[in-house]
């Protein structure tokens, strides 16, 4: 199952993402990385070892979730 985890960069959207992987499940972030939650990251312009699972992108902004729920079967919201 394709599932999208918004927040998540996160502490606890990242752990959600991992324990999906481990499950099985093909499992993505979206988060916008804003510099309140994740000022190390943003000062990085990085994306918090999320590597390629990860969608640098606001959930206000309807493009970028469309394209991030392209193909999803579940969504988690952070």
């Amino acid at each position: 199952m394709r599932v999208l985890v918004t927040g998540g960069a996160g502490f606890i959207g990242s752990q959600v993402v991992s324990a999906l992987i481990e499950a099985g499940h093909d499992a993505w972030a979206l988060d916008n990385l804003h510099p309140a939650a994740h000022a190390e990251a943003a000062n990085r312009s990085g994306n918090r070892d999320a590597g390629d699972r990860l969608i640098v992108g606001d959930i206000r902004d309807r493009a970028t979730v469309d394209a991030a729920l392209a193909g999803a079967d579940a969504v988690v919201h952070h």
